[in-house]
């Protein structure tokens, strides 16, 4: 019984088996457009017709499900290569702020810094304000001091500098990774927002990585890319994953389809539209270059009707990533990420616990337990105090579905309970003593109190704790530094970048 295996499941095989010949059919009528002349030339020599006066590619069948047989074939590759770890997998840009599945056995739960948020939330002030560089370099620090940190992206975006001045937009992502890399252990994946960016932050992951070759296989300082539901990449979007292919750098892609707004308002027709975006994109990289890695998140919201805007936390939002990830994981064999990270509460309180709390759980359940932090807002405000409770919901997490007994505990427990006899007690016990942190969860800002005065949970804020916690997290935990000549050579890009692009 000890660790669980055995997860939830949402779709019988004969429904992912329709719910494919669906995505097939959606893919080979009306197709997608992709605005990009390259991916359409890609696509047309690979066997799809285009249209280029439309820049809408009809994929055929044959064409998608050897993207799909490939994918899969390379994902497990990849995987077995590296201990089914997501985070070291060969060529994988996996672990970022959409931490797809990973194996399907429980495993201790990590987490990742990531998103670009524009807004940083100030618990003092309980407000959110422009991003800083200070802010970001705080955040590092803060991942640094934790061990189940795995990858250090970019958090916030390096909006404003540490002066005070406004960053100009095409040097935000540059100015981001250049930070990161000065001062983490652990880099990840930060926001490639422009086309042009990706030189220069080849050049600052090859700082890092030693060369070429070494940062193929562990690319840094690139992301995922977002699609334009229903079944569109952007002229912008697809000038990056052109480009990400060319130089066969992995190409991970987040459709968004938003129920009731840019998907049919079913969870089973959003969900056909995300998978249908995601091979969509597979197939038109691949076309590029067959052996681009490729990975795929689904990033769902729903219509919120009194304001018409987009909402990420209800049930409905979930059940969208669950059924188009079990196609992949389960029909397919290839990872695939839910959107457990967006949530909609602008603050870390009691609206944002029960959100995370919810998302966090279904995905468990069904043998996710990689978990972004800190995200609040629709992806558009970070919190250090959010970075706190979320780790504690997911210990939480972890601790349930690792399971229990097995042989050895079996027959160990007749013993003891034996050996207390009839109204015995456990209390007093050795073996209670060496095995209660073990057996017992712990947390570090919800507090396991049991009393019948209010005061003493009033008093206990959790949200105060997260505060206090990540702040002496960070008093303690020494700053890194990468030696002296690399912080030079990151420089040097830096300006180089400043110099030469287009602001």
């Amino acid at each position: 019984m000890k660790p669980i295996f055995q997860y939830a499941r949402i779709m019988s095989d004969d429904e992912l088996a329709q719910m494919n010949e669906a995505v097939l059919d959606i893919l080979e009528h009306p197709g997608m457009r992709f605005e990009n002349g390259g991916l359409l030339k890609a696509l047309k020599k690979a066997g799809a017709t285009v249209d280029f006066s439309t820049q809408v590619a009809k994929l055929p069948r044959k064409l998608v499900k050897e993207t799909i047989e490939t994918a899969s074939k390379e994902d497990a590759e990849r995987m077995a290569e590296n201990n089914n770890s997501p985070v070291d997998a060969k060529g994988a840009i996996a672990f970022n702020w959409h931490t797809p599945f990973a194996t399907d056995r429980t495993q201790p739960p990590t987490y990742s810094f990531g998103c670009g948020c524009p807004l940083y939330y100030d618990h003092e002030t309980k407000t959110a304000g422009d991003a800083t560089a200070q802010n970001f370099l705080n955040m590092i620090h803060l991942a640094e001091g934790i061990p189940e940190v795995a990858s250090m992206g970019n958090p916030v975006h390096y909006i404003r500098d540490f002066d005070g001045s406004k960053v100009p937009p095409k040097m935000i992502s540059i100015k981001g990774a250049a930070l990161v890399a000065k001062h983490s252990s652990k880099p990840g994946s930060t926001a490639l927002m422009y086309a042009e960016q990706l030189d220069y932050l080849i050049e600052i992951g090859q700082v890092i990585r030693g060369g070429w070759e070494e940062y193929l296989l562990r690319p840094l300082f690139i992301n995922i890319n977002d699609t334009m539901t229903p079944l569109r990449l952007s002229v912008h979007e697809g000038a990056i994953i052109e480009k990400l292919a060319e130089k066969r750098l992995p190409v991970s892609i987040l459709p968004m389809p938003l129920m009731g707004i840019a998907s049919p308002i079913t969870p089973i027709g959003s969900a056909i539209v995300g998978a249908a975006e995601i091979l969509g994109v597979w197939t038109a990289a691949k076309s590029v270059s067959p052996d681009v890695p490729v990975e795929g998140v689904c990033c769902s919201g729903t219509l919120e009707p009194t304001s018409g805007s987009a909402m990420f936390s209800g049930p409905e939002t979930i059940m969208i990533d669950v059924i188009c990830a079990q196609l992949f994981r389960r029909l397919y064999n290839v990872r695939c990420g839910t959107a457990l990270g967006i949530i909609d509460s602008p603050a870390p309180g009691t609206a944002s616990s029960f959100e995370r709390c919810f998302k966090m759980t279904i995905a468990a359940a069904f043998g996710e337990f990689n978990y972004p932090a800190g995200i609040l807002a629709g992806g558009t405000i970070f919190s250090p105090e959010q970075v706190m409770l979320d780790m504690d919901m997911g210990s939480c997490m972890y601790r349930f579905f690792e399971g229990s007994g097995g042989d050895e505990e079996l027959s160990e427990a007749v013993g003891l309970i034996r050996e207390a006899g009839i109204g015995g007690t456990f209390l007093t016990h050795e073996h209670t003593a060496l095995n209660l942190r073990e057996q017992l969860a712990f947390f570090n800002c919800f507090p396991r109190t049991k009393s019948t005065d209010p005061r003493d949970i009033v008093t206990n804020d959790p949200v105060e704790i997260a505060h206090e916690r990540w702040k002496q997290i960070v008093d303690k935990t020494p700053m890194y530094e990468v030696p002296e000549e690399k912080r030079r050579e990151i420089d040097t890009i830096v300006a180089k970048a400043e110099k030469y692009m287009d602001h």
